[in-house]
């Protein structure tokens, strides 16, 4: 998304999504509004 110059910065991404999923989720382990997309990033529950 960034490219290679920012390749340190996507750690921000992932604490920042660990942040909003303790706020929203029962249970961020299991996350049911904000979902993990394997290779191809995060996205809301229900928008496909």
């Amino acid at each position: 998304m960034w490219g290679a110059a920012h390749g340190k910065d996507a750690h921000y991404l992932r604490v920042y999504v660990g942040h909003l999923r303790r706020k929203l989720e029962c249970d961020p382990r299991r996350p049911a509004y904000i979902v993990t997309e394997t290779g191809v990033g995060y996205r809301l529950a229900g928008a496909r």
